[in-house]
């Protein structure tokens, strides 16, 4: 078993319980969830029905092999002490997925610390060790009182630790964008803000910003960092590239941004519906011929939104909250997307100018921006 001794005469024993657990996860669904368009919803869903029945007709076909047995894990001897650097992770691990999809044992991980450095450091480990906790309360043969934790990263909490108790030597310069977002899970979950605020302006500037227009995992990790490490202009810009690409709720991946997310889906909702609002208010104005320069030009552009309303499913019934399936980039690009016709007054004379998205745009001119720090 490794143990890390921060404090060699430290009186709390950390024990991590399954250390190096699947971290932030991105699975298939979140995949599903960000990159399928509308179009694909609604126009072939009788193909992708079809499809699903046929994989689930090969699936019956073919039994699953039977899962081997879990093994067993092995004893370990709680005298044996092995203090060294920690273990390296694989790429997999490194990136935070899981190795394979078949059970693996992880041997626990001891940290000996010192009660007095957290207390000062960690609001979390002041109310558990001066409240009325067992924690607090019951010491151990080895006159140390003994705390377990689980699915923790190693390397992240020991680089925590070493912040906190002022081994300023061993804390890396940089770390990745994936240590970081380990950090900072960390940092929220013990409220040791202050105590790596310093650690983490070294660690941000040394970072490489690789903040891409996509929705992905690593878009959600730097909301986190930005969130956990009050980050306000990353903040506001990594919210940004989420917010209008969001088909439903925010993927939080068990990390600690459910306010973020919660904040984002009541936006994606709030312009949605907006949207919406302008295309069906252009919808009755033509209806009404008050829309478009002569009766002419409100009947033909009419038609042609009315057949392309239908076409896109979203004449009758008209969608609504949670506008699920929508995202602002796809819900804008479909309404602009809807062609007019072309066609003249009298001939000789130039094609007429009005058409379906210059009107809309009159009434939806509104871009998407990111979030601030204080609208959580």
């Amino acid at each position: 078993m490794t143990v890390y001794e921060l404090d060699p005469d430290g009186d709390i024993i950390l024990t991590i319980l399954n250390p190096g657990a699947p971290f932030a996860v991105w699975n298939g669904d979140c995949d599903e969830k960000v990159t399928s368009s509308h179009q694909e919803q609604s126009g072939t869903r009788s193909e992708e029905s079809e499809s699903e029945s046929e994989s689930e007709s090969e699936s019956e076909s073919e039994p699953e092999p039977e899962p081997e047995p879990e093994p067993e894990p092995e004893n370990v001897d709680p005298e044996h002490v092995d203090v060294g650097n920690p273990r390296e992770a694989s790429p997999k691990q490194e990136q935070g997925l899981p190795t394979s999809y078949e059970f693996t044992w992880s041997l626990p991980v001891k940290f000996r610390l010192s009660s007095r450095h957290l207390i000062l450091s960690s609001k979390y480990f002041k109310s558990l060790l001066q409240g009325q906790w067992k924690e607090a309360t019951k010491i151990h043969s080895d006159n140390c009182r003994h705390i377990e934790a689980r699915d923790w990263d190693e390397n992240a909490l020991l680089i925590l630790m070493q912040v906190i108790h002022g081994l300023n030597q061993k804390v890396p310069r940089t770390v990745t964008l994936e240590m970081l977002a380990k950090i900072a899970v960390l940092v929220d979950y013990y409220k040791c803000h202050e105590a790596v605020m310093i650690w983490s302006d070294i660690w941000m500037d040394g970072l490489e910003e690789t903040l891409q227009p996509t929705l992905d995992r690593d878009t959600i990790l730097w909301i986190l960092v930005a969130f956990v490490f009050e980050k306000e202009d990353l903040f506001t810009r990594a919210t940004k590239v989420a917010l209008p690409l969001c088909r439903g709720y925010l993927p939080t991946l068990d990390l600690p941004i459910v306010l973020v997310a919660d904040k984002v889906e009541e936006r994606r909702q709030e312009f949605l519906h907006r949207v919406f609002t302008h295309l069906y208010g252009l919808f009755e104005l033509l209806c009404k011929g008050k829309a478009g320069c002569r009766v002419k030009c409100s009947s033909m552009l009419l038609g042609a939104l009315t057949m392309q309303m239908h076409a896109k499913g979203i004449l009758d019934p008209r969608p609504g909250f949670p506008y699920s399936g929508y995202s602002i980039t796809s819900a804008m690009e479909m309404v602009r997307s809807f062609k007019s016709p072309s066609w003249v007054i009298s001939p000789g004379q130039s094609y007429h100018k009005c058409n379906l998205s210059s009107l809309f745009d009159r009434k939806m001119d509104k871009k998407v921006e990111g979030l601030k720090l204080q609208d959580i």
